[in-house]
């Protein structure tokens, strides 16, 4: 199931999500609601101070998740586009898989993300994603 990690939320305005390896639980659907409302939440939050979050999507921990749950999640994108546009100032995709990058294209064929979307193989790539010279070069 998605796991939601706001240990560097108010220190960074960083949201990281990665899953658990567990799709399997009859609480799959309910906990991911869950998920999806608390991620919401939070970029109300960030659109309500003008101050975007940027959203770290670990692919490195947990299993990737099954097409319907990869697809809700792309639907409720979609669903809160304005807050998106708003509320989030990248994404950042950390993965080191050849089949996770693939999933991931799948998806983004799918959703067309209303934010910059960054593939990430390494920690280095991500930290240099975060500086603020590198995000002042893509406005």
């Amino acid at each position: 199931m998605f796991i939601l990690s706001t240990k560097l939320w108010e220190s960074d305005r960083i949201i990281k999500i990665h899953c658990s390896d567990n799709w399997e639980n009859p609480d799959t659907y309910i906990l991911t609601e869950c998920f999806l409302g608390s991620l919401k939440k939070l970029l109300i939050e960030a659109q309500n101070t003008h101050s975007p979050a940027f959203l770290l999507c670990d692919c490195t921990k947990g299993k990737l998740p099954p097409w319907q749950y990869g697809l809700k999640l792309a639907k409720f994108m979609v669903g809160i586009r304005s807050i998106v546009e708003e509320g989030i100032e990248m994404t950042i995709i950390y993965t080191q898989s050849q089949t996770h990058e693939d999933w991931i294209n799948k998806i983004l064929s799918i959703y067309t993300p209303a934010r910059p979307v960054h593939m990430a193989k390494t920690k280095k790539e991500i930290k240099s994603l975060l500086k603020p010279s590198h995000r002042a070069q893509m406005v």
